[in-house]
C-alpha cells in the first residue's frame, strides 16, 4: 500500500517549454491520480486561514466541503493597516499607475512590491 498526502486543488506546476505542456507536465501527480480515477480523499477541516480568506477558495475550489475549524476572532487583522473591516482582514489596495515587467518567465510589479514593503514597515 501506497498512501501520498497533497490536494489536486492546489495550483498546477508552472511548465515553460512547449513540449512539456505537449507531454502533459501541466497536470501535477496528484491531479494525474484523480483523472487516472484514483478517488482522493478530502481534508475536512481547514485551521491556517481566517474564514473570511478561505471563503472562496471553499466554494471555488471545494465545492463547499471544506469547514472551517477555527472562528474569526482567532485570527484577527493585524495592527497598522487600516483595514476597511476589521473583522475580514481581507481587502484589495488599488496600485495606481503600476505596470507589470516581464523578468524570465515570470512578471514583476515594482509598484506593487513597493505597496507590500510600506504596509508591512507600519
Amino acid at each position: 500500500s501506497v498512501v501520498l498526502l497533497g490536494d489536486h486543488c492546489q495550483l498546477p506546476p508552472t511548465v515553460s517549454t512547449d513540449l512539456a505542456k505537449e507531454c502533459g507536465a501541466e497536470l501535477s501527480m496528484f491531479e494525474r491520480l484523480v483523472w487516472a480515477g484514483n478517488v482522493p480523499i478530502l481534508l475536512e477541516t481547514q485551521y491556517r486561514m481566517h474564514p473570511a480568506i478561505s471563503a472562496f477558495p471553499r466554494c471555488n475550489f471545494y465545492n463547499g466541503q471544506l469547514c472551517d475549524g477555527i472562528d474569526g476572532s482567532t485570527r484577527p487583522a493585524p495592527d497598522g493597516f487600516p483595514w476597511p473591516n476589521p473583522c475580514m482582514p481581507v481587502c484589495l489596495v488599488p496600485i495606481m499607475n503600476g505596470s507589470e515587467m516581464k523578468d524570465g518567465d515570470s512578471f514583476f510589479n515594482e509598484l506593487e512590491a513597493d505597496q507590500v514593503v510600506n504596509t508591512v514597515q507600519r
